[in-house]
């Protein structure tokens, strides 16, 4: 199996594109997988030859978007309780209702939390994720 990330940067790299084009092919004619992922779907990848585009599209393409509230609070759930850390529904809300284009930043926010909780050994407050927030540059309310 491939996972390529990002396929968009093989953009105005012939060489690689070249080098690539041979590994796609092997790969189908060996029948192993191949993931792609990238941020517009294959027909927009004009920076890349047709060849490779023509290619892409043979799979299933499938569009990944940012979750939904319900998802971000599941998320910031579940990454708090395996780190042990305790936090209140409120606080979980305030963070997903926050937090909304990067799910990253999620994880960075209970990682955070996570690292305060344990260095100070206490409970997190809402002061302490109103701070976090803010050092991420999000305003709340």
């Amino acid at each position: 199996m491939l996972i390529v990330d990002d396929v968009q940067f093989l953009a105005n790299k012939d060489k690689c594109q070249e080098i690539f084009f041979t590994i796609f092919n092997d790969f189908i004619q060996h029948r192993k997988q191949l993931i792609l992922s990238g941020d517009r779907p294959p027909r927009e990848l004009t920076l890349i030859e047709a060849r490779l585009t023509t290619r892409f599209a043979l799979g299933t393409t499938c569009e990944v978007s940012m979750p939904d509230y319900e998802t971000r609070a599941a998320i910031v759930q579940a990454k708090a309780e395996n780190k042990d850390l305790p936090l209140s529904s409120d606080m979980v809300e305030l963070i997903a209702k926050t937090v909304v284009d990067n799910v990253r930043e999620l994880e960075g926010m209970v990682n955070t939390l996570a690292t305060k909780h344990h260095i100070l050994g206490r409970d997190i407050t809402g002061t302490d994720v109103v701070e976090c927030l803010a050092m991420l540059g999000y305003q709340t309310k």
